[in-house]
């Protein structure tokens, strides 16, 4: 694997965990931070997969509306 896909996934695998300890719905730094995560993945979004894409749009809605993640 690429250092560059290698630093994706590890990004990738961050968020998801920030999500599903429901980082997001914390106070304003916390969601701070997972919004400039997202961020960080979705710069290489020409090389993300489909379902990588999905899970960024996915992280975002849930962000966005605060909703908990169950995934």
């Amino acid at each position: 694997m690429s250092k560059l896909r290698q630093k994706i996934k590890d990004r990738l695998d961050q968020l998801h965990t920030a999500l599903r300890e429901d980082r997001h719905l914390g106070n304003d730094d916390q969601q701070q931070q997972i919004q400039e995560l997202i961020s960080s993945v979705a710069k290489f979004w020409q090389i993300l997969s489909d379902e990588e894409r999905d899970f960024v749009h996915a992280s975002r809605y849930a962000v966005e509306r605060q909703i908990v993640w169950s995934a």
